[in-house]
């Protein structure tokens, strides 16, 4: 099964990265949930799992099988979602920049672990030297970035066929089309966060509002695959972003 594309919503791209900054600079694993549009050739994941239990080492990372087997049973009886594959980290210990490509331990395991067009996604964390904006390596399908303190890297891989041990996808997170439009309008503190803070004297209809545009924009994007779908919606959260920067500047 061929896959294309890899569409990451927001609140899996939080959970991994969040999952991966708790731990750094152990490695990390968790659980992707979402679906496999085959026909479509792209994956949608909705939500992350972490793997608590799995052997975090500063080069590896091994999951607890036993209790994977627990997680994928409550999985499937609580969610809507599918498992359609794992994420895992990479860290710059020992002074080595990390990088999201698969390790030949990697590819063993998706050879061995992932079914036919199930995915397996790395982000590679190293402290930052300095801020940058969210951007596509279209060279290189991958998508780079700073949060916080650090930088990231992310790189999504399918496995084609059953021999296959890790076939490299586009991986598109809209979610960062917007942090970027924040930091443009100076409401995230540093590079990589949406916002540093909404100021009380915004209207919470209207806050609401922003938030129900950006998951339009997420939708669209996911739905279309076309950037160019979502423009009108970029045109209007943009807006609304700088009413908050009016806001935040006039309270200061």
């Amino acid at each position: 099964m061929e896959i294309e594309t890899v569409f990451v919503r927001a609140p899996a791209f939080a959970q991994m990265l969040g999952y991966a900054i708790e731990v750094y600079k152990r490695e990390c694993t968790g659980v992707l949930m979402g679906d496999i549009f085959g026909s479509a050739g792209k994956v949608v994941v909705n939500s992350v799992v972490a793997l608590q239990s799995s052997e975090r080492r500063y080069t590896s990372v091994e999951p607890n099988f036993r209790r994977y087997a627990r997680i994928e049973e409550v999985l499937a009886f609580l969610s809507w979602d599918f498992i359609v594959g794992e994420f895992h980290s990479h860290t710059d210990f020992g002074g080595i920049p990390p990088t999201c490509r698969l390790s030949e331990d990697d590819r063993e395991y998706i050879r061995e672990n992932r079914e036919d067009g199930e995915v397996e996604i790395v982000v590679a964390l190293r402290k930052k030297k300095r801020a940058r904006g969210w951007r596509y390596v279209r060279a290189d399908s991958i998508l780079r970035g700073t949060l916080g303190e650090y930088d990231v890297e992310i790189g999504a891989y399918f496995k084609a066929s059953e021999d296959d041990d890790g076939t490299l996808a586009e991986i598109w997170v809209p979610i960062t089309q917007i942090a970027n439009i924040a930091a443009e309008e100076h409401l995230s503190p540093q590079r990589g966060y949406i916002f540093g803070e909404i100021p009380e004297q915004f209207p919470l209809p209207r806050y609401r509002k922003l938030v129900r545009l950006i998951r339009m924009y997420e939708d669209k994007l996911i739905r279309t695959q076309d950037p160019d779908e979502g423009e009108e919606l970029l045109d209007e959260i943009t807006l609304l972003m700088r009413e908050i920067a009016s806001i935040s500047e006039i309270y200061e």
